[in-house]
């Protein structure tokens, strides 16, 4: 699902292995790729990620499946993380396309509708345990994004988009906030569910979709 900057990929659990799983994907699994338009630049990235994580990172080629041709390039620790609990699972991803100096909103425009409902992902909350946070906030710092504190939640700006991690508490689910733009009011129906676990609610000009998951 397309909007002007962002995109929302939704993927079957069990038939999909994400980057970092040793197995197919389980629900739960929630992952944030950030992209740049100048695959040069992701040595120094990498090279800041390093530092702050503390650890050698590296970048893998991923090759289009029909025509064996590299797709991207993206940002990975060494160590792999094994998905297997419960829950939600948060982590982080940079990505470099290929293809160099068409820039990922030029690419977006030639398949953006306008008229569509949908015009961006601006917010995106989630409940994150210890391990998460340090190794996200690691990734948005190499990335230079600006992070603040507020309360108890770490918030990362970027461009024309904010990351709100919010540490986890015992016995409580956990949960996934998308605030979306939308490029005009919708009429009709304003709250959609789908079964107990995630609802969609419209306000005007914006949108927030809200999903739970069992605690960790």
């Amino acid at each position: 699902m397309f909007g002007r900057h962002t995109y929302l990929e939704c993927f079957e659990t069990g038939t999909v292995s994400r980057p970092g799983e040793q197995g197919p994907s389980r629900a739960g699994v929630v992952g944030f790729n950030l992209s740049i338009d100048d695959r040069s630049q992701l040595p120094a990235i990498r090279d800041r990620f390093a530092s702050e994580a503390g650890e050698p990172a590296r970048i893998d080629i991923t090759r289009n499946g029909t025509t064996n041709l590299p797709s991207y390039d993206s940002l990975s620790r060494n160590s792999q993380k094994t998905y297997n609990a419960p829950g939600i699972d948060v982590s982080a991803i940079i990505k470099a396309p290929y293809e160099d100096r068409i820039t990922l909103d030029k690419k977006r425009d030639r398949i953006y509708p306008p008229d569509r409902l949908l015009n961006d992902v601006t917010g995106v909350a989630a409940t994150v345990n210890p391990v998460e946070l340090k190794s996200i906030l690691q990734l948005f710092r190499a990335s230079g994004y600006m992070i603040r504190k507020e309360g108890e939640a770490q918030i990362a700006s970027g461009p024309e988009i904010t990351f709100t991690l919010i540490p986890e508490k015992p016995n409580t689910p956990r949960i996934l906030t998308l605030d979306l733009s939308l490029n005009h009011e919708k009429p009709a129906e304003q709250t959609y569910r789908f079964s107990t676990a995630s609802e969609l609610q419209f306000h005007g000009s914006t949108a927030k979709w809200t999903f739970t998951f069992p605690k960790n």
